[in-house]
């Protein structure tokens, strides 16, 4: 209705010629046509001018789903320029990060949301920012790659290139790529080693506890009355450790945690927090 009614009024919108110039390479352009009754039902096609159409091609971006498989060539929508910086830009990161890069068919998806946030960003850099609870929940679920991800991108080139305001929502949604593409379809499930001291029924009841604790996409082994080494680490590929015994054994090439000898409510917690964010 206010689109409508704005048009009708005789107010159109006017893109920057050097947006209407990038915009211009994206395949939809192509069809640019077929598009003014797709976006514009039931207004005269008078009123549809070739920025107008631009501009609710540009708006799209801001609901794009990105799915493997799904995703145009990045190639036909950045020079060459821009491309090779959101490249470097991703090999820089993710050594920074002490991460591998992503598999190839997550790299194209980090790719066209850094050119969605490029084009977007050229209309306003409001349409960075996300939902505060989808900030909040994934600052507290993932604060170490979260804050890895912010140290990243404020002292990246690609933030004045790309013209990135609102650093922290950005960040935001590489931490949420980043894990969804290390534990999302690929099969790759973090391995938990749960290593408790005890007496049968002890044992057998911390058993059932931490079968009843994890979800689906964690790989569990349970070891009893065993002081863990790196010998079993590196056999078991193990990520994190989780133990209930008086450590004194050789320092573990991996993640640890200490509970109590009966695990508490903020040792749960803390377990969960391992799992998301390491």
């Amino acid at each position: 209705m206010i689109t409508t009614k704005r048009l009708e009024q005789g107010h159109n919108l006017v893109l920057d010629e050097s947006l209407k110039k990038l915009v211009r390479k994206s395949p939809v352009h192509e069809i640019r046509h077929q598009l003014g009754p797709l976006y514009f039902p039931n207004i005269e096609e008078k009123y549809i001018t070739e920025d107008e159409i631009m501009y609710a091609c540009l708006l799209s971006l801001d609901s794009y789903v990105y799915e493997a498989g799904e995703v145009n060539a990045t190639a036909k929508l950045l020079d060459a320029e821009d491309l090779e910086i959101i490249n470097q830009f991703l090999v820089r990161a993710f050594a920074q990060l002490e991460r591998e890069l992503p598999e190839k068919e997550t790299i194209p998806l980090i790719e066209m949301y850094l050119r969605n946030v490029y084009f977007l960003s050229k209309l306003t850099p409001l349409f960075q920012k996300n939902n505060s609870e989808i900030n909040k929940l994934i600052k507290h679920r993932h604060p170490n790659l979260y804050t890895k991800w912010l140290q990243v991108l404020s002292d990246d080139p690609i933030r004045k290139r790309f013209s990135i305001e609102y650093v922290e929502d950005v960040a935001v949604n590489l931490a949420m790529f980043t894990y969804s593409s290390e534990y999302g379809e690929s099969g790759k499930k973090k391995h938990v080693l749960f290593a408790f001291d005890g007496k049968k029924a002890y044992l057998n009841y911390l058993n059932v506890l931490v079968n009843n604790f994890v979800n689906q996409n964690i790989k569990i082994t349970f070891l009893v009355n065993q002081h863990i080494t790196n010998k079993i680490v590196q056999e078991l590929a193990v990520d994190i450790v989780v133990y209930n015994y008086r450590e004194d054994s050789e320092a573990l090439h991996c993640s640890k945690y200490k509970t109590e000898r009966m695990p508490t409510e903020r040792d749960w917690q803390k377990i969960n927090s391992l799992i998301f964010d390491e």
